[in-house]
């Protein structure tokens, strides 16, 4: 791809056999916007939590004043296959419950409802460890609005993650190496352990670039070593940041402002020299909704407004490529509502509708040529911080699901 310049202008019955395919597969349908899974121990959209922890479910539905929605959850192994178990052996309570906290938005020029519960709860809450998929509905858990990943683990093993340089720090390779060092389970033979134990490691939260089902290298003074070289990552570079709390106020990237039916976002052009790393400030792709009016806090769940941000890249056309924004606010999948088009003018742009509040974002490029680095747009940089997840997951022939015994985390350059 010829590079030019890049310019950011940015309880009812219900059946089990869910009818999803093997794989897990993310599903949102277009009118249910903001959806969170907010982990209040962490305060950020971490998708891993302890028994003794639980998330914030929120989201808001900008096409019906009222909606009788429903939740339930699903099993998953390892590899985000479905399992074979029963609802009756991975969920402690009722199979699924109605959510019943809703309020509808004020002071705002998108109407919308907002729904929020907590979860796990005193209806519905995971009996075992592992992948598990939160499911939203209506009238059929086989038709979701939604659905979102979440793992739940033990605490029986803890996990020690570090990195270092990779393939000389190149720009055209995976650049990041990781070390993982598992200690302290309980209850489980050394033998046992590595022989049914296995890891996976996610970047940024993000699971479609996650690495699975590696077996431990060896064992040394009674810990797990996950030492492979195929343990790396791209790098990548700093997330891009735009700040929509004030829709009135060009925020530190807005270049412009208009006003129809609802607030529009530009943000200033900004030039892009992927030659030499340059440290930035970023939150690994997160995103917080609130809504500042000159320095007035207000309930951005129920007055945050919908903003829409546009996107510009100036680039030559390539037929070859397509270009996505992604951020934990698109689950960091490449799907078409964050699809840059062309533009004949002589640029790639999109519009997004979002909800007040700070986002980080990526730009990034899906290729026929899949060896392609997915970066070269931005650069990928071994200096990058990110945030690591490791999961050590146990499946032995005893159990019919595979445990997640414990995580660890590489938290760099988080606020």
């Amino acid at each position: 791809m010829k590079i030019k310049s890049i310019v950011l202008l940015i309880v009812c019955s219900i059946s089990f056999n869910i009818a999803f395919s093997q794989s897990y597969v993310e599903r949102n349908v277009a009118s249910i916007k903001t959806v969170q899974l907010f982990n209040t121990t962490q305060n950020t959209h971490t998708p891993f939590i302890s028994f003794q922890d639980y998330f914030v479910v929120s989201f808001d539905d900008i096409q019906s004043s009222y909606q009788r929605y429903f939740y339930t959850i699903k099993h998953y192994d390892k590899n985000w296959n479905e399992s074979d178990l029963m609802a009756s052996e991975y969920i402690k309570g009722y199979f699924s419950d109605e959510i019943r906290t809703y309020t509808a938005s004020f002071n705002t020029l998108q109407p919308y409802v907002h729904y929020e519960f907590q979860f796990p709860n005193d209806k519905i809450s995971p009996k075992i460890s592992g992948n598990y998929a939160l499911i939203v509905y209506t009238k059929d858990a086989k038709n979701p609005v939604f659905t979102r990943r979440f793992c739940v683990y033990e605490n029986t093993a803890s996990l020690a993650i570090s990195q270092e340089m990779a393939n000389a720090g190149s720009q055209d390779k995976p650049n990041q190496r990781l070390f993982v060092t598992s200690s302290g389970t309980q209850g489980f033979s050394l033998n046992d352990v590595q022989n049914y134990s296995s890891l996976t490691l996610i970047q940024n939260n993000n699971f479609s670039t996650a690495i699975q089902d590696i077996k431990p290298q060896f064992v040394l003074n009674n810990q797990l070593k996950f030492t492979q070289s195929e343990l790396v990552f791209y790098g990548g570079n700093e997330f891009y940041m735009f700040d929509t709390k004030n829709v009135q106020i060009n925020g530190l990237t807005t270049q412009e402002i208009k006003q129809n039916k609802l607030y529009e976002h530009y943000l200033y052009p900004t030039e892009i020299f992927p030659l030499e790393y340059a440290f930035n400030q970023d939150i690994n792709g997160e995103y917080y909704i609130r809504r500042n009016d000159v320095g007035q806090e207000r309930e951005a769940s129920l007055e945050g407004d919908y903003v829409w941000v546009n996107v510009a890249v100036y680039l030559e056309k390539d037929d070859e490529a397509e270009l996505f924004v992604v951020g934990a606010f698109t689950n960091f999948q490449l799907n078409e509502e964050y699809k840059l088009q062309w533009n004949e003018e002589g640029f790639y742009e999109k519009s997004m509708l979002l909800k007040q509040g700070y986002y980080n974002y990526q730009i990034i490029v899906k290729s026929k040529n899949s060896s392609q680095n997915p970066y070269d747009l931005t650069g990928n940089f071994w200096q990058t911080k990110n945030q690591y997840t490791a999961l050590l997951y146990f499946s032995d022939f005893q159990n019919r699901y595979d445990r997640l015994l414990g995580i660890g985390n590489l938290w760099q350059n988080f606020f």
